[in-house]
């Protein structure tokens, strides 16, 4: 397999989860605690960004 399928297949997995973790942390912090739900959701975000720019990156980079 070549390397550079196994990268973006590694980093789709990582934005999944972390799209799926943060969802999931808002949901269940939103009663109680609302402030720390947004928080955890944000940062969650950033971690979706950051991935999606490596995601980008490695893409037009890496040679087929």
């Amino acid at each position: 397999m070549d390397k550079r399928k196994i990268i973006i297949g590694v980093l789709s997995v990582l934005i999944g989860i972390a799209v799926a973790g943060s969802t999931i942390a808002y949901f269940i912090l939103q009663p109680d605690k609302p402030w720390l739900a947004l928080f955890v959701a944000g940062m969650g975000g950033i971690i979706v960004v950051n991935l999606g720019l490596i995601l980008f990156f490695i893409n037009k980079n890496l040679k087929k």
